[in-house]
């Protein structure tokens, strides 16, 4: 019997400890800007006159103060006083909303609907950023103290606030927050497939450089091997013909560099137009100071990834003292391409992006059946709960985040 009252409190205690152990609040402010969302919603991103009225505007544009959509329209008009909004965002995607005819008017006030309509699922993307990271592995906490996020809106104007009833990790907070979250996965190249393209990319910045072109190129000043411009910057992979995706190894400080060479005209056109070249920052080396640039194989007419965002369905963070593993659950259609390209690519290499990044580049062993990704390898656990996190909560629109301030009250 007193066995059995011991091991009741003792119960209890860890019971209690479990529920309590994250007691707290956090209040995160965030600032929103439809600039960038705005910018999509375009057509004729490439036009002279829309870009130099974006650029004005946005170094103008207060979120606090003004809606960009106004201060962008009133800036396109100075330029083009006849200009006509319908020739800019008459898209598939407004097909039924806005035709030739629209007048100007009518067009803003179709683009502050999609604007509104973005500003609020971006809001419920971060309150589902926010819940997801603050879950516990503590059974208990998460029975009887789930994470809750209050969303309120302030006072000064785009700006909101998520009260959340846990302690958080406030640069980790602010990461998963501010990042867009826009994942994908791609087929890759052997290095082999490419190599050529890339040696003679070299040959062709080290014509450019002997040229006197440094100033043209945007190079000038820096430091660089007149011999092997590229190559003395992006160490290739040896020996050549081994069958991994990686085109070389850079130092961070480097890529940069890297990436104006590779754009330089000509040099870029010499390239494969399905070759996208991506880097891979971190896990090269245990101080992440190092970075991969994988070759990446384009296979859709629109050069979008295989597989996007809105085929996922979860993504659960399982983590123990040995393994931290992502798991990705996509829905049917995310599942019958998902075995169409491993069954198609079996011993090589699919880029996992986030953001433009590589974060994961696996090889597939075998046809993946089912619909399940499970990512693991150098991932820490706060790495997998952030990025399930990022994953779970869905796309969210180009709608800018800026996390503004983050204030902890222990109660």
């Amino acid at each position: 019997m007193l066995k059995t009252r011991l091991f009741i409190v003792i119960f209890s205690v860890i019971f209690l400890t479990g529920c309590t152990n994250n007691k707290g609040k956090t209040e995160i402010k965030i600032q929103l800007s439809e600039a960038e969302y705005l910018f999509s919603l375009s057509g004729y991103e490439k036009d002279t006159t829309f870009l130099t009225a974006y650029n004005l505007a946005q170094k103008e544009f207060n979120p606090e103060k003004e809606e960009f959509l106004s201060l962008f329209e009133k800036r396109l008009l100075e330029l083009e006083p006849n200009c006509r909004l319908a020739a800019y965002f008459g898209t598939i995607e407004f097909k039924d909303k806005i035709n030739f005819d629209s007048t100007n008017p009518e067009v803003v006030a179709v683009l502050t609907e999609a604007i509104k309509s973005a500003m609020e699922n971006t809001i419920r993307v971060l309150e589902k950023r926010i819940e997801s990271a603050c879950k516990t592995t503590s059974f208990p906490a998460d029975l009887f103290d789930k994470p809750s996020v209050e969303v309120k809106v302030l006072p000064v104007k785009n700006t909101y606030s998520f009260i959340v009833n846990r302690k958080v990790d406030k640069a980790r907070i602010t990461k998963l927050l501010e990042s867009q979250g826009d994942f994908g996965l791609w087929e890759t190249y052997y290095s082999r497939e490419v190599w050529e393209n890339i040696a003679g990319a070299n040959k062709l910045i080290k014509e450019k450089l002997k040229a006197g072109n440094a100033v043209n190129i945007g190079i000038a000043n820096i430091s660089i091997d007149n011999e092997n411009p590229l190559f003395s910057i992006l160490i290739p992979p040896f020996p050549i013909d081994n069958t991994v995706d990686i085109i070389g190894v850079s130092s961070v400080k480097d890529t940069a560099l890297v990436d104006k060479y590779l754009t330089i005209p000509g040099v870029k056109d010499s390239l494969p137009r399905n070759l996208k070249l991506l880097w891979a920052l971190k896990h090269v080396d245990m101080k992440r100071d190092s970075a991969q640039l994988i070759a990446v194989r384009v296979t859709t007419r629109d050069e979008s990834p295989v597989l996007n965002g809105d085929v996922i369905i979860s993504a659960k963070a399982k983590t123990s003292q040995r393994l931290a593993t992502v798991m990705i659950k996509l829905n049917t259609e995310g599942a019958r391409i998902l075995s169409r390209m491993t069954r198609e690519n079996i011993y090589k290499q699919m880029a996992v992006v986030i953001d433009n990044s590589v974060c994961f580049n696996p090889y597939i062993n075998s046809e993946i059946n089912g619909g399940i990704i499970n990512i693991s390898g150098n991932l820490s656990s706060e790495e997998a709960i952030d990025l399930a996190s990022l994953l779970d909560a869905g796309n969210k629109p180009k709608v800018s985040v800026k996390v503004i301030d983050i204030n902890e009250t222990i109660k």
